[in-house]
Formats: structure tokens, sequence, C-alpha cells
């Protein structure tokens, strides 16, 4: 059974592909699988459906603990030591990355 806040998304990806996407993809890419993130609008398409759910779920979805509140953030997956988090994360704080001194600070 697909919960509301699932059928919610769905249907906004639903939005997103025909209004952006639809006639350029099906032109190009006809019969290859595609994910879409309707939050950001960004696609992933694959020759499986395995393969282009993987490219996303590689790519989104994050929820962390952050200044006392749980935030969905994204996160891109990369070969270095630590994830890329979404800049949304520090939204409505100021970030100040100070290169002499060495210092990152967020209030």
């Amino acid at each position: 059974m697909i919960s509301e806040e699932s059928k919610a998304v769905l249907e906004r990806a639903r939005q997103v592909y025909e209004s952006q996407f639809r006639q350029e993809l099906e032109q190009k890419h006809h019969g290859r699988y595609l994910s879409i993130e309707p939050s950001s609008g960004r696609y992933f398409l694959g020759d499986t459906l395995d393969d282009a759910v993987n490219a996303a779920l590689e790519t989104f979805t994050c929820y962390l603990d952050w200044f006392s509140g749980t935030y969905r953030t994204q996160v891109v997956a990369n070969d270095g030591r630590f994830p890329l988090l979404g800049t949304m994360l520090p939204a409505g704080r100021r970030l100040t990355i100070d290169y002499k001194a060495k210092t990152v600070t967020l209030d």
C-alpha cells in the first residue's frame, strides 16, 4: 500500500515530467527508465529501472539531526572521505570561512 506522502511525491514528479521533460526525454531517450526528484527537478536515466533508481538514491535524501531539529537534505555520493551535503542545511544561519585563520564557524 502506498502512503499519502508517497502518492503526493509521485504526483509532483509526474507534474515535473509533463511540464519540463516529457517532450525532450521521449525524443532523445525513448525506452530508457527515468527517476525524477521532484523538489529539485533533477532526473536520472538508466537502461534498467534499477539503474535509474539507484542513481537517484546515490544522490539524494538524507535526514540528520542539526541544531536540535531533524532536517531532510541532499547528499551527493562521491569517492572522497565525506559526502557532500546540500546547501539548504545551513539556510538561515551564517557560515563564515576564514582561510587565513583556518577556521569555520556556523552561527
